[in-house]
């Protein structure tokens, strides 16, 4: 038995000498500066509510990847670890209006092309204020009108991002458009959990000397000659 490991040991090894694995080398990380967006859009809730936010994103981390494809070209991914806050409203006609703040953390994985892919959780709150006028009763009966009365409920959301960043053009403007699919969840609610799905439709730009420096990891994947 003891030999027969020592023999799948040694194929293992001259199996990993044979082929052409590649290998992966990281460099230490250099100091680069990473925009930071403003962003504003238009929200959606369906299948009856509009609103509108407004935020803003940075990236916490970077990552870039360098390897080759194959057809010996270089080809060149990033990752970043992204922040991103949002603060806005939502309507339903005739039942109740929403305010809401949100931050989120989540990747961003882009290319040299100018489309790019997000992915994000959040969580954060919800302030909802009821249409009409709403009376409370007290001990005693007495009827009371209680003025822009609504509640507190905690939210936390999924949502994915696909987004065409025009710096990334043939000739550069500093903006992105993007289409941002959200599902997020509204509790407690009746003591359960009330799920939305909404979309969003959102501008970001970047000022020219809005930006952040951070370290980014390089990694290059080498291929045996």
């Amino acid at each position: 038995m003891q030999f027969r490991h020592i023999y799948i040991s040694l194929c293992i090894i001259i199996v990993g000498f044979i082929c052409p694995w590649h290998l992966t080398a990281q460099d230490s990380a250099a100091a680069v500066k990473k925009a930071v967006y403003v962003h504003s859009s238009f929200y959606y809730d369906f299948p009856k509510s509009t609103g509108v936010s407004a935020g803003i994103d940075f990236v916490l981390k970077s990552k870039i990847k360098i390897s080759r494809d194959k057809n010996g070209n270089q080809k060149i991914t990033y990752r970043d670890l992204i922040m991103n806050a949002d603060i806005g409203f939502y309507r339903y006609r005739f039942n109740n209006t929403g305010i809401f703040i949100i931050p989120s953390i989540g990747k961003r994985y882009s290319t040299l092309r100018p489309y790019y892919f997000e992915i994000l959780a959040g969580a954060g709150l919800v302030k909802t204020f009821y249409d009409g006028i709403v009376y409370s009763v007290d001990d005693s009966g007495k009827l009371s009108e209680k003025n822009n009365f609504g509640r507190y409920y905690a939210t936390a959301n999924l949502s994915m991002v696909f987004g065409w960043d025009f710096e990334k053009s043939k000739q550069p403007a500093p903006f992105a458009l993007q289409v941002k699919p959200v599902l997020w969840f509204q509790f407690p609610y009746n003591s359960f959990v009330l799920p939305h799905l909404a979309l969003e439709v959102g501008f970001k730009y970047h000022f020219k000397n809005f930006n952040t420096t951070l370290k980014q990891k390089e990694i290059r994947i080498k291929w045996p000659q």
